[in-house]
């Protein structure tokens, strides 16, 4: 973020994380239902918000309730894309890289 950029308010900072946490839960429902181009194409969009909240964290304190919050939308996603890849794994399916992905979930909690 440059200086003449506005840091971004907790809310809009939560919006985000509340975005990422509904992609994953469409991921699993999609992953459960043998939709796998669904579930590259929400990865790829997951991907995107990811890159955007690196940038945007910097400068937002967020209260405790706001921090437990994102706290339980990470966890959310964390556990999503565990089962994802359970699934994928036991399928044997060539989507398996999704869960090699250079952007997992667990690159949110830096």
């Amino acid at each position: 973020m440059t200086m003449t950029d506005k840091v971004p308010s907790a809310a809009v900072l939560l919006n985000h994380y509340a975005a990422l946490e509904f992609a994953s839960e469409e991921m699993l429902q999609a992953a459960h239902a043998g939709q796998w181009d669904s579930v590259a194409r929400l990865e790829a969009a997951c991907a995107v918000v990811i890159v955007r909240l690196r940038g945007m964290g910097e400068g937002v304190a967020l209260t405790e309730s706001q921090q437990r919050q994102r706290t339980r939308i990470l966890q959310t996603i964390m556990e999503n894309d565990l089962e994802i890849c359970r699934i994928c794994q036991n399928e044997s399916h060539p989507l398996d890289a999704i869960c090699l992905s250079s952007v997992p979930a667990s690159n949110l909690l830096h």
